[in-house]
């Protein structure tokens, strides 16, 4: 079976939080591919690293937005008059800083 791109990014992501080094050579091994058909599905170390980091900070942002819809619905402010936006921000701002793969590149 195949190695799709977004396979190879969430592996790269999984390695980010865990703080190890991409290596490209050991991620092409990992999926049975050579590094030259690495490139070609992500790019090169550089262009994994950043799409494996928008991989994370968007599933800290989706796990914002759930959890304002979990407790609040669709309204546009909670009972506290906290406005949705600021308040996904806020939540996605703390994942973020808590997240290991994001202070490890930092």
């Amino acid at each position: 079976m195949p190695a799709y791109a977004d396979e190879i990014v969430q592996y790269a992501a999984g390695l980010i939080q865990a703080r190890v080094r991409l290596d490209t050579g050991e991620i092409a091994a990992r999926f049975g591919i050579s590094r030259s058909t690495l490139f070609r599905r992500v790019g090169n170390r550089e262009k994994l690293m950043g799409e494996a980091l928008w991989w994370l900070a968007r599933g800290a942002l989706d796990r914002a937005r759930s959890r304002w819809e979990r407790d609040y619905g669709g309204v546009v402010r909670n009972d506290e008059g906290r406005l949705r936006y600021l308040w996904i921000l806020e939540r996605y701002g703390l994942a973020i800083m808590r997240d290991q793969g994001f202070v490890s590149v930092a």
